[in-house]
């Protein structure tokens, strides 16, 4: 058998993260890859990014964000 390739759990972009997250039995994420609307979304990662943890995205930003 190969390896298993796809995501083992998926959340909705539309609703609040962490609730979703602590559903499927997460308090936190280690890494977060941000594909569109980083402003929109920031507050919910940074709410949801471990410790020592990476947030990449590739949408430029219209202002700089607070990242403390």
């Amino acid at each position: 058998m190969g390896p298993r390739v796809g995501a083992a759990h998926t959340i909705n972009h539309h609703e609040p993260f962490l609730p979703q997250l602590q559903a499927i039995g997460f308090a936190s994420v280690d890494y977060i890859f941000c594909l569109n609307q980083t402003e929109q979304h920031w507050s919910n990662m940074a709410q949801v990014i471990a410790p020592q943890g990476k947030i990449c995205s590739i949408v430029e930003m219209s202002s700089p964000i607070d990242q403390e």
